[in-house]
């Protein structure tokens, strides 16, 4: 049963596509975009525990605490709403 998640940019009605999301982190913290990877596997990290059910507050105080992800979850928590669901086969 896979474990899904996304992000909407807040004042926004779409989700948003995850390479935008990456894009905007890059923008924001001014680094490069790798048109391969995203950065910082935010994607597997942080948007795996997004799609486990885990708040971007939860994510920021108890798993990732300091460096660059917690700096990227800090920033999705004020610039996205975050969805996650369960698909069931």
């Amino acid at each position: 049963m896979p474990h899904c998640f996304q992000l909407t940019r807040k004042g926004c009605a779409e989700p948003s596509k995850l390479f935008e999301v990456d894009e905007h982190i890059c923008a924001h913290f001014g680094w490069p975009v790798d048109k391969v990877k995203y950065t910082h596997a935010w994607f597997d990290t942080i948007g795996l525990a997004l799609a486990c059910g885990h708040s971007f507050n939860k994510i920021a105080k108890d798993i990732f605490t300091d460096g660059p992800l917690h700096e990227i979850t800090l920033f999705l928590s004020r610039e996205y709403s975050a969805d996650a669901w369960r698909e069931w086969r």
